[in-house]
């Protein structure tokens, strides 16, 4: 099985923290947990896997096949089989659902509408049918902010999700939910999908979580599958 993501002499410095990680492979077909306490840069470093956080040292490979240097060439597919969520890093507020599918639609080859409508439904975003069509983003509540830019992610055809505490906003039933999804993600997959996600703690995630990351100030202290790591 291909490693998800393969990370060499990885070194991003801002003004709060450093990441500095010399080698770091993520495996494939499975969902792992980057955790840490608040300011160990588990943002910083999902957000640069992203390629949202640029001016880093290092190399970072996805599936044993392309490096992130190749991730603006238009003919690389990452763009359509990398997804990434996060609340104020996504779709621009000003715009409205509509706004949301379209710009999907034309931005990733892969990206069905239909699936979009569906899994929004799914994850009950609210919809006003007296205001729908005109409801910028900004009138969203957090919680469904984050169920249209999880949805859109889901309805491509990726191979991997990076997801930034995905659970910050949702309560228990709507945490079940997204769990049944990415367990549902990584099954139909068939061992090519993988999902990557930040959290302060496992406890929401780790009945799903396969391979956990803890980062102490910028560096990785340990990491493993958690079956053995509970050995």
């Amino acid at each position: 099985m291909a490693e998800a993501i393969k990370i060499t002499n990885l070194k991003r410095k801002t003004n709060e923290i450093s990441l500095d990680i010399p080698q770091l492979q993520i495996p494939g077909g499975c969902i792992t947990a980057i955790t840490g306490k608040s300011g160990a840069g588990k943002t910083l470093l999902l957000k640069t896997l992203a390629g949202i956080s640029l001016g880093y040292e290092g190399e970072i490979t996805f599936f044993d096949q392309y490096t992130d240097m190749e991730r603006e060439n238009k003919s690389c597919p990452l763009r359509d089989q990398v997804g990434y969520v996060e609340l104020s890093h996504y779709f621009p507020v000003n715009w409205t659902y509509q706004q949301v599918g379209e710009a999907s639609e034309m931005l990733f080859r892969t990206f069905k509408r239909n699936r979009f409508d569906k899994l929004c439904d799914e994850l009950q975003v609210t919809k006003d049918t007296r205001t729908f069509f005109a409801k910028k983003l900004a009138d969203y509540s957090d919680g469904d902010r984050v169920k249209i830019a999880f949805s859109a992610v889901l309805a491509r055809d990726t191979r991997l999700l990076l997801l930034d505490e995905p659970m910050a906003h949702f309560d228990s039933g709507m945490r079940q939910v997204l769990r049944a999804l990415l367990k549902d993600y990584i099954k139909e997959g068939n061992g090519q999908n993988s999902v990557i996600y930040t959290a302060g703690y496992l406890t929401d995630m780790e009945e799903i979580t396969d391979y956990e990351i803890l980062l102490e100030q910028g560096k990785v202290v340990k990491n493993g599958y958690l079956k053995d790591m509970e050995n």
